[in-house]
Formats: structure tokens, C-alpha cells, sequence
């Protein structure tokens, strides 16, 4: 399966970044941004770094949750997708009740982790 898929994508620069502040925790903002820098998740994290922060802890707290339930669904989502595929390279009247029916569960559980109940 190809990855052009935003979410992983996401999910591996978050986990690299983080595994970056972790390996050299003493960093500077600056310097963090010149390991990406003239990449284009390099330029997504200047972006990123040139918000205004929040200041909040309920705010901090709930931009949290929602990177974690992002990278959670990743993994996830991707079975999910490849499945899909699979079993959509296979024309319908071809499949068998069983696989007719996975396809439409597997469909409403990738709605229901992209949130579109």
C-alpha cells in the first residue's frame, strides 16, 4: 500500500520528532528546526513553531488528546484501508456472502474511526 497517506505520514514525523527532543532534550527550538530544515516537514514544523502557543492547560490538555487518538487510529486505519482494497480489486459479483459482508462491516468501522458516524 502506498503512503500518501496524510495521517500516517503525521503520525511518523511526530514520532520521529519526538524521539528527537528525546535523544538531545537540551535542544533549542532553533536547532530542532535546522535537523528538518529544506524538508517539507520542515517547513510544516516552522510553520507549527510560529503559532501562537497555547497557554492554557485545558487547551495544552486537549491538543494532546487529539494528536494521541490520531496516532492511535493510524495503524488502525491503514489495516483497515488495505483490507478494503483487497477486497475491492475483486469485482462484487465475484466475492463470496462472507467476504460481501466484511467489505460493508470494514466500511462502517473506517466511518467510525474517521469520526463520520
Amino acid at each position: 500500500m502506498s503512503l500518501p497517506n496524510t495521517e500516517r505520514a503525521d503520525a511518523t514525523l511526530l514520532r520521529e520528532f519526538m524521539g528527537q527532543i528525546q535523544a538531545e532534550p537540551q535542544s533549542s527550538t532553533a536547532a530542532l528546526l535546522g535537523y528538518w530544515y529544506g524538508t517539507t516537514e520542515g517547513q510544516l514544523l516552522t510553520e507549527l513553531a510560529g503559532r501562537e502557543p497555547l497557554e492554557d492547560e485545558a487547551g495544552q490538555a486537549a491538543l494532546f488528546q487529539a494528536l494521541l487518538e490520531r496516532l492511535t487510529r493510524a495503524e488502525p486505519l491503514a489495516q483497515l484501508r488495505q483490507r478494503v482494497e483487497q477486497l475491492k480489486t475483486t469485482d462484487y459479483s465475484q466475492l463470496s456472502a462472507d467476504e460481501k459482508r466484511e467489505l460493508v462491516t470494514l466500511t462502517r468501522e473506517l466511518r467510525e474511526l474517521k469520526g463520520k458516524n
